[in-house]
């Protein structure tokens, strides 16, 4: 076993998975019981520390506690992400010698938004991911493998370069294989699965698209990974037909993880292929829209420090949330990030998080859509204030690198129209959708 695993850290969450086990149990009851004490708490603490509450709670009249989770859900307002995006610090805690960082996101539509995790509640969602693993007989210092981004190590700077040498250094510590979801050609899914082979891992956490692509490849060339037991999709939508095809393309058991990097680990899949609510971590509602669909709204119980309370996180369900006698709630498939893959020169496929990842650390930027036409050129659209201020020339060369040479130009706008950048669609493919992707049969030059 790694050396790491013997740091009080891992410890501490190895002897908290028999815990989160007993929870999965709870009676409806014992449920409501700890989500009400849970949000009091937080309230209690939101009211009086949290400059936004604070504000509401005076505006709004609104009590000090809630007698019942129908009293919560009936006396607090919902809270729309775009007051999350436009005002982080109105949200932050003024209790001092809290530690902890800051995270960024980009949403489900390109729209940069910044959240503060205290390091106790950061560490607490992160042993919701062991529990999953667990649950599926999987021991969280298993050889592991990711198919993903990582925004931080392509940051301009000196953060870039920390994050390029520290990263590989933590995945060798921590027996995990991490291979780029960036680059989805047909020889780089060879490759990533020629890797797979060699270093032989337990399980494989990846953009849910990103898998797909993997496990088809695997199927039609009929490779195997024999030491594979499960694969954990997550980061994208993961419909019914898409685990099928990967537990078929992959030979191994499938879960979803539902999560975000506001909220934490929201819902994890078990083995009868149903989506699990953390109801210890979060409490999840499913409230109708004009739609016939249901928004999710979130509150998260474990991170007082940025407190987000009723907070709209703009997903959608199919169907509302079921709730039975005892056990954790279930959902049906959550609505999310829908993309579409973008096109290199050599027809490679690039996942549509290498854009964000690439404009996420200029924090002029509030928002982005990006178009590829059937000719192969990325427009970008920008909503900035300050166009001065960023480096745009920097950021075409990435972009245009990364689609090996494909030109890459960039509009500024105060205000993105409604119409080009969809709640879920904020990057789009002409390429994927039209008959121009017949082109490129998916071989590298």
């Amino acid at each position: 076993m790694s050396l790491v695993s013997h740091l009080p850290r891992f410890r501490q969450a190895r002897a908290s998975l028999s815990e989160l086990a007993r929870r999965e149990d709870w009676t409806r009851s014992e449920i409501d019981d700890w989500q009400l004490g849970k949000i009091n708490r937080l309230w209690d603490s939101a009211r009086i520390n949290v400059p936004y509450y604070r504000k509401i709670t005076t505006e709004r009249g609104l009590p000090d506690r809630f007698d019942s989770m129908a009293h919560f859900v009936q006396s607090m307002p919902t809270l729309d992400k775009q007051c999350v995006r436009s005002n982080p610090l109105d949200f932050l805690s003024q209790q001092n010698n809290v530690v902890g960082s800051w995270h960024r996101t980009g949403g489900s539509s390109g729209i940069p938004m910044r959240v503060f995790w205290a390091k106790a509640a950061h560490l607490e969602t992160l042993r919701t991911k062991y529990r999953l693993l667990q649950a599926w007989g999987i021991d969280l210092f298993d050889r592991s493998a990711f198919l993903w981004g990582h925004g931080g190590s392509i940051a301009p700077g000196l953060a870039g370069l920390k994050q390029r040498i520290r990263r590989p250094v933590e995945d060798y510590l921590r027996n995990r294989l991490r291979r780029s979801a960036y680059r989805l050609g047909e020889n780089d899914l060879t490759e990533h699965l020629s890797r797979l082979k060699r270093f032989r891992p337990i399980s494989l956490y990846g953009y849910s698209s990103a898998v797909g692509l993997l496990a088809d490849h695997a199927k039609r060339h009929q490779w195997q990974l024999s030491s594979l037991k499960l694969v954990i999709l997550s980061g994208e939508p993961a419909h019914r037909e898409l685990v099928e095809r990967v537990s078929t393309g992959l030979q191994c058991d499938v879960a979803i993880e539902y999560g975000s990097v506001e909220c934490g680990v929201m819902a994890t899949g078990d083995r009868e292929g149903n989506l699990r609510v953390r109801e210890d971590a979060v409490h999840l509602e499913t409230v109708p829209n004009e739609n016939g669909l249901y928004d999710v709204v979130v509150t998260v119980l474990n991170n007082p420090t940025f407190p987000l309370i009723r907070y709209r996180i703009e997903d959608l369900t199919s169907e509302p949330i079921r709730k039975g006698s005892d056990g954790f709630a279930t959902l049906t498939t959550v609505c999310g990030r829908q993309n579409d893959a973008l096109i290199a020169q050599s027809g490679r496929q690039v996942h549509s998080i290498a854009v964000k990842h690439v404009l996420e650390h200029y924090s002029q930027i509030r928002r982005f859509c990006a178009h590829q036409t059937e000719l192969g050129d990325l427009r970008v659209t920008v909503e900035t204030d300050t166009p001065d201020a960023v480096p745009f020339g920097n950021i075409q060369k990435k972009l245009s690198s990364m689609l090996e040479g494909y030109r890459v130009s960039i509009a500024t706008v105060d205000q993105i129209p409604g119409n080009l950048a969809g709640k879920h669609r904020w990057v789009i493919s002409d390429m994927i959708n039209g008959k121009s992707h017949a082109r490129h049969s998916g071989t590298n030059a």
